[in-house]
């Protein structure tokens, strides 16, 4: 955990004095939203690795290397405006396209207009899914979500959309 996108040249610099990090980690992935533009997010990322002083990518999931570590930024969803919602929406709506019609449904009848981003989209399908989809805790974030067992139903992580990831990984 960063605390945002915002956040990463900070972090970086706290690793910086962290002798076991600069000892035993050869590689870094910063993995991070595209919002709006992916362009302008990679760009914003690659100024905080610069003014943290460690090697800059050139590109998304092309390494930068220098002194022995290995440094890439993976942009989620991969090349098309997004967050991790969206990143996230494809493997939600396998297990379960009854309610992901339902849920694209709601999304039709509500989020129109030009204030509707794609990445605010996002957000409000998986928002909305999660919600149908666990009674339990139908506000339940993300992360909480993958630490239980039974909540990780959801987004299954073995569905086929993380492939190219896990690949890059």
């Amino acid at each position: 955990s960063s605390g945002g996108h915002s956040q990463f040249g900070a972090k970086l610099r706290t690793l910086q004095f962290n002798s076991s990090f600069r000892k035993t980690v050869k590689r870094v992935v910063i993995v991070t939203d595209c919002d709006e533009d992916p362009t302008h997010s990679f760009d914003a990322v690659c100024q905080q690795i610069q003014s943290a002083g460690y090697p800059v990518p050139h590109a998304p999931y092309e390494p930068a290397e220098a002194g022995g570590m290995k440094l890439a930024v993976a942009m989620i969803p991969r090349d098309t405006p997004g967050n991790l919602e969206c990143y996230l929406a494809d493997a939600a709506k396998a297990p379960r396209p009854e309610i992901a019609a339902h849920v694209d449904h709601f999304m039709n009848m509500t989020a129109i207009g030009a204030d509707w981003t794609d990445p605010k989209k996002g957000k409000l399908w998986l928002r909305a899914f999660v919600a149908a989809r666990w009674p339990r805790d139908p506000c339940i974030n993300i992360a909480p979500m993958f630490a239980d067992a039974n909540a990780r139903s959801i987004v299954p992580t073995n569905h086929s959309s993380f492939d190219p990831m896990v690949t890059f990984l």
